[in-house]
């Protein structure tokens, strides 16, 4: 079945719609319109584009004011959004999808551990604080969460009492459970309960109100595992990894380490907006693929502005280049049959937040989504391949995770034209970066939608004020962009869905 499915695919591709017909519209890909929109979205004006601070809020007027100069459509019912007191295109649309985010103060930054310091909403959160206290850790005891029930003997005898707990969870069902310890229990809570959580989006756990409430007792703390590391030696870190794998049922070890927490009353709401706008499909009843990015980064602090060209004003420029390719498409007669949607949403650096409230309030519903195929930084070269003098490659990450079909239409993809070394160096189950979680394509993924994320490795600029787009590698960034343009192209003119991979057994 799988090889009539990929026959037929060549035979619509030859018959159906010419290869030189969307060849064509591939090239008109613009290195110099990408370089205008990577300019100005990394400008000093736009401030960094921060979340919810007004260069944002410019960046994702200049994007909406770009979308409605291609004619496509607002995408966003308005009355789904919440109230924002801003002008929006048209009467019952609008290009913006405002979506809220939960801020502490100390610009995030109030855990510390050895001297690193990480972000609320992003690497740690914690329910709300009914008062601002600042703690202090020298050692924290170290064990598997599964291994400890509220109803656990382990409170009642003591063994507990004081102690600052670093938990690893691995069954994210029981991961609140902390927040409601029994009362008759006073005399023996730790000090402080630090959960390892595996959902490395720990962002969304806000936008879904599901850090609970604050405990009374003792603070409880959610963690990412990437953040955990930092508590570990390098040995230390081997070593408990491999007991977890191993799945041995108690783990537990003293760890000596700095670290302190400031914990605030205090939470700020501010609107973070996603910019969707909208191609329809010629097809009745149209499914729809999704080509995203996200443009927010991570603003300025003091006089430094952060300026973000590679991350990801190169990805958004991207985006704003196929619109403008797919409606010069469509108003030539050349479809799509799918509709597509260009969504560059905000809050990514913040904890993903963006896209986690675009699948909760998807404007298409996400079971007529085929596939997001997500750009997070495609403007640079990183270290590894300037040392091997291969300038034209792509990272590619989860496009076989969760449907081969996808896999397969972007390799036939790229061999059709950009001709891109695709290097699948981070598409390993166990790569240490975990970057398949760290982008807006995981949104997606986590509810079974196959996705692409194109990326090009990090470099020494990433998430400095030096990422800046006089540093952007245009050329490349157009090669990139028309692999991206002609696996889109397939995908939203393909007679037949992707299927997920259990869908082809």
């Amino acid at each position: 079945m799988r090889i009539l499915f990929f026959i037929f695919l060549a035979l619509f591709s030859i018959n159906s719609f010419s290869q030189e017909i969307y060849k064509n519209y591939c090239n008109l890909i613009s290195a110099d319109s990408i370089m205008k929109s990577v300019y100005i979205l990394a400008s000093d004006s736009l401030e960094g584009r921060e979340t919810g601070k007004p260069g944002q809020k410019k960046a994702a007027a200049y994007l909406a004011s770009k979308y409605e100069s291609f004619s496509l459509s607002p995408a966003v019912n308005k009355q789904f959004s919440i109230s924002l007191n801003n002008s929006s295109v048209g009467s019952n649309y609008s290009y913006l999808q405002n979506h809220p985010i939960r801020l502490k103060s100390n610009n995030g930054r109030n855990l510390s551990i050895n001297g690193t310091e990480f972000l609320f909403g992003k690497d740690f959160i914690y329910a709300d604080n009914p008062f601002d206290t600042t703690l202090f850790f020298v050692d924290f005891t170290f064990m598997s969460a599964n291994e400890i029930n509220v109803d656990s003997t382990a409170f009642r005898n003591g063994k507990l009492s004081g102690k600052n707990l670093l938990l690893y969870n691995s069954n994210p069902e029981s991961l609140f459970r902390f927040q409601n310890i029994p009362g008759n229990l006073s005399s023996e809570y730790p000090n402080s309960a630090f959960i390892i959580t595996s959902e490395n989006n720990i962002g969304s756990l806000l936008i879904n109100n599901e850090c609970g409430s604050a405990n009374n007792h003792f603070p409880v703390i959610y963690i990412t595992e990437e953040v955990a590391t930092n508590f570990f030696s390098p040995d230390e870190n081997k070593k408990i990894t491999r007991a977890i794998k191993k799945k041995k049922k108690r783990i537990s070890k003293l760890i000596k380490c700095q670290a302190s927490l400031t914990l605030l009353h205090d939470t700020e709401i501010l609107i973070g907006q996603n910019v969707i706008a909208l191609i329809k499909g010629t097809d009745a009843d149209s499914e729809t693929v999704i080509i995203s990015s996200h443009y927010d980064h991570l603003g300025k602090k003091d006089s430094l502005i952060y300026f973000g060209a590679d991350d990801n004003a190169s990805g958004t420029s991207a985006v704003l280049e196929m619109a403008r390719i797919f409606s010069l498409a469509k108003h030539k007669g050349d479809g799509p049959r799918r509709n597509i949607i260009f969504m560059n949403v905000s809050g990514e650096e913040k904890g993903l937040l963006g896209s986690s409230w675009y699948v909760a309030n998807p404007v298409i519903p996400l079971k007529s989504t085929v596939a997001d195929l997500n750009i997070d930084m495609i403007g640079r070269i990183d270290p590894f391949h300037d040392s091997t003098g291969v300038a034209e490659y792509i990272y590619i990450i989860g496009d076989d995770i969760l449907s081969d079909d996808l896999h397969q239409i972007n390799e036939t993809e790229n061999l059709n034209g950009p001709a891109l070394e695709l290097n699948y160096r981070f598409n390993e189950p166990d790569e240490p970066n975990h970057y398949y979680t760290r982008s807006d394509h995981y949104n997606f993924a986590k509810n079974d939608i196959p996705i692409i994320f194109y990326f090009d490795g990090s470099h020494a600029d990433y998430h400095k004020p030096s990422d800046t787009a006089d540093k952007i590698n245009f050329e490349l960034l157009t090669k990139r962009t028309q692999l991206v343009f002609q696996t889109a192209w397939r995908l939203a003119n393909s007679p037949e869905r992707i299927r997920l991979n259990h869908s082809n057994k």
